[in-house]
């Protein structure tokens, strides 16, 4: 798997959008957009295009951006709302290969979300003896990287490297739930403090463990820690065919903002992902 520093690459425009290129994933993703910005960016993602192949471009943007974009030849694909604070975010997208506009299993991936949605975000009872939820720690990280190794044949970021895994623990809340010692779920909240806004994200449960209502526990553990750090929103970007993880999201209150075609790499192959967002309760302590 190729190293975080040669997947993900940062180059901020000066006091403008953020382009990330993603070769891990073989996307661009613009940041923080403005109609502007258009000829500059343009003339971006056309060099990068030249120095190594793309499938698609994906634009985080507002709402006044959205007709022009579509202009440009992107479709609007999820939303999320008071992802700025100021509104929702807009996700567009622009395919540049027919194979990676191609949804082959959106009839099912509908199916599934019709089932999901029927379900009731009923009560979650506490966790039970020998289930324990807490906050991950360095120490976890030789186990957190075999839990991810197991779960996932791939994944969008380098989960399964300790250095990655490291650096994220230290800037992001990761929450885990040990059985005798050994960790069996985890999740983790990728917080971005200047729209206090978070992701919830590299989400697994062994499969051993799975149907115990894991996931919830872990949502809820991490969005107490997203409150004390004053976030108000929280989303997440789900597999459009994992029953369960979308479910726990619809469950706690997370609502259905769309789908993402052929998003990113995990699991072996380009997937589908729902986008689900939640603005969070301004006080401490949701875990009726």
């Amino acid at each position: 798997m190729a190293k975080p520093e040669k997947a993900l690459r940062q180059m901020p425009l000066v006091q403008e959008p953020t382009v990330t290129v993603d070769a891990l994933n073989q996307r661009i993703l613009i940041r923080n957009f403005r109609t502007d910005m258009w000829p500059a960016l343009k003339r971006r993602m056309h060099k990068e295009m030249q120095a190594q192949p793309f499938q698609k471009v994906v634009l985080l943007s507002r709402e006044q951006e959205v007709r022009f974009l579509m202009q440009q030849g992107f479709v609007l694909e999820a939303t999320v709302d008071q992802y700025w604070q100021d509104g929702p975010v807009y996700y567009m997208s622009r395919f540049l290969t027919s194979e990676r506009r191609e949804a082959a299993h959106w009839v099912k991936e509908d199916s599934l979300l019709e089932d999901v949605l029927r379900t009731e975000g009923h009560s979650l009872p506490p966790l039970s003896v020998p289930f324990q939820v807490r906050q991950a720690t360095a120490r976890d990280i030789p186990q957190l990287a075999a839990l991810y190794r197991k779960v996932f044949a791939s994944y969008p970021s380098p989960l399964t490297e300790p250095a990655y895994l490291k650096k994220s623990l230290v800037v992001n809340p990761f929450s885990v739930i040990e059985v005798n010692g050994e960790i069996v779920s985890a999740a983790a909240a990728e917080i971005d403090a200047e729209y206090r806004n978070a992701e919830m994200t590299n989400c697994a449960t062994d499969d051993a463990y799975r149907g115990r209502g894991l996931m919830r526990h872990l949502l809820r553990h991490l969005e107490d820690r997203l409150i004390e750090r004053n976030i108000v929103n929280a989303f997440s970007i789900a597999r459009a065919r994992s029953f369960g993880m979308n479910a726990a999201l619809h469950q706690e209150g997370y609502r259905y903002g769309g789908r993402l075609v052929n998003n990113c790499h995990i699991c072996g192959n380009f997937e589908d992902m729902n986008v689900w967002g939640k603005v969070l309760k301004k006080t401490k302590g949701a875990w009726s």
